[in-house]
């Protein structure tokens, strides 16, 4: 079997080789020019990341509970293995990473507690089997509410 297997081979190649020199005599005359046009160092990876949409809560919001719930999602075709979040704030940050079986696409939830008045940045990466990383953010005030009694005065009567 091995054997009719390779003259099979060694028939095409005798053929195809045969048909290749024919074609070169026929064109002597012709010119070919191939050249490479430089378009950037941008490699193709980029285009290849994963896709990391937050959903909740919306860029800009304006929040008065102290629990924030981040929602979203990432999916890649050709897998996904890990992934990270940050939570920076002004004075300081958090963050956590973890693998996890290879997946085409995630569903991710995010609770913080105790969120610092100001902006809070949250940001959520996702890293394909190929090392390519593809992340959203999302950035919210937190205005704590007014918790002090109010001060009453009684100017009248004495």
């Amino acid at each position: 079997m091995k054997k009719a297997m390779a003259i099979v081979v060694m028939l095409l190649f005798l053929v195809s080789s045969i048909s290749i020199n024919n074609e070169a005599e026929e064109r002597k005359n012709e010119k070919v020019i191939a050249e490479i046009i430089y378009k950037s160092n941008e490699s193709l990876l980029p285009a290849l990341q994963p896709i990391v949409v937050i959903t909740q809560p919306e860029d800009g919001a304006v929040v008065t509970d102290p629990h924030l719930v981040v929602l979203g999602y990432a999916s890649d075709e050709s897998g996904m293995n890990y992934w990270e979040w940050e939570w920076h704030y002004e004075g300081g940050s958090k963050g956590n990473s973890s693998y996890f079986e290879t997946a085409e696409y995630v569903e991710f939830r995010i609770d913080i507690y105790g969120l610092h008045p100001g902006w809070n940045l949250v940001i959520v990466r996702f890293k394909n089997i190929y090392g390519a990383i593809g992340e959203d953010s999302v950035n919210v005030t937190y205005n704590p509410p007014d918790n002090q009694p109010p001060t009453v005065t009684v100017d009248e009567p004495e």
